[in-house]
């Protein structure tokens, strides 16, 4: 992701910070108030973040909403020592154009792995909890879910649109 987003910096503006949304999650997350957030705390990247128990990632956070720690794909091991209720990526952020100058040109990288980690000595990455319906569509079962969240009103993605 952040290869990706290094290849597309001439499209960003300078001072703008823009939004980077994988394409396998579906949310009806309000983004004005992360942005709001993001913008207040002068932040290089904020994290959308939500809490379960068992996932790919784990995001340490203060009373602040500062992110103190990050683990992509944490052992078992770690997994444990770390967080025992841990706050998740989410897999959506808002990221200040200055975070792309932390990202090597012509290497892969990727955001949550190589960067995130790099971040937190900046004392500027922060974490926005979800506040609405998020899904990772990684399944043909998740697929179902996401279908289900927008049929039944679960997701107000669907109601706000008027499409389901």
């Amino acid at each position: 992701t952040a290869g990706g987003l290094k290849n597309a910096a001439r499209f960003f503006r300078e001072n703008e910070p823009f939004l980077v949304h994988y394409g396998d999650i579906l949310t009806d997350q309000n983004f004005r108030q992360m942005m709001k957030q993001h913008r207040e705390r002068d932040a290089l990247v904020t994290i959308l973040t939500h809490q379960r128990a068992k996932s790919n990632s784990m995001v340490a956070v203060d009373a602040d909403n500062r992110v103190t720690d990050f683990l992509e794909r944490p052992g078992e091991a770690t997994r444990r020592s770390v967080v025992a209720a841990p706050w998740v990526n989410s897999g959506v952020c808002i990221c200040n154009p200055a975070l792309l100058k932390e990202v090597p040109a012509g290497v892969p990288c990727d955001l949550p792995r190589d960067i995130f980690p790099k971040l937190i000595a900046t004392k500027r990455m922060f974490n926005f909890p979800l506040g609405g319906f998020r899904c990772a569509i990684d399944s043909p079962q998740r697929f179902a879910e996401a279908e289900s969240a927008l049929g039944d009103g679960r997701c107000l993605a669907a109601a706000e649109t008027g499409t389901s």
